[in-house]
């Protein structure tokens, strides 16, 4: 019997945040040199870059911190980036805020496919016991997620790493 059932997606930053920070462990920086981040779901004023020549996309500088493998990751057009907090242990994390997420999850599929990832649609995260889903992942140069989060960002909200996630599997 359930006494409390929270709802999945508040749940899937954490359990990404805590799966990046124990595959990494032991690659962390000494903190206390760290400027303060902006609080989770505060909105970049980074802006993006100019958009490639399709017209549909522009791309995002990664943060320091973030992913090492790539310099910059697509992102929609027109985008509103929310800072989900500060990219650390190679992983970065961010929002689209953005009620169409199927829109952005389909923008994704094909971004990333056209940039040569693997992507694979409603994957599971394996030996996980909340049986947590994602709308996308992906592998190759970075790895990730795509999800729509409608509690946290009411957006959808992008997981990107240098190295494979435990749990998900090309």
């Amino acid at each position: 019997m359930n006494i409390l059932r929270l709802p999945a997606h508040p749940h899937r930053l954490l359990v990404l945040t805590c799966l990046a920070a124990a595959s990494l462990a032991g690659c962390g920086s000494d903190s206390a040199d760290k400027k303060p981040a902006e609080p989770p779901g505060a909105a970049s004023s980074a802006p993006a870059s100019a958009p490639k020549s399709g017209g549909e996309a522009g791309t995002l500088a990664v943060p320091a911190g973030g992913p090492e493998t790539i310099e910059d990751f697509p992102i929609p057009r027109g985008a509103k980036i929310i800072d989900l907090g500060p990219a650390g242990n190679m992983s970065w994390q961010f929002g689209i805020g953005s009620p169409d997420a199927a829109t952005v999850i389909a923008f994704y599929k094909k971004a990333l496919t056209d940039e040569g990832y693997t992507v694979k649609e409603n994957v599971k995260l394996t030996g996980n016991p909340n049986n947590i889903e994602y709308d996308l992942a992906f592998f190759g140069k970075a790895y990730g997620v795509v999800d729509e989060d409608d509690q946290l960002i009411q957006g959808t909200q992008v997981t990107v790493n240098d190295r494979p996630i435990d749990g998900l599997e090309p």
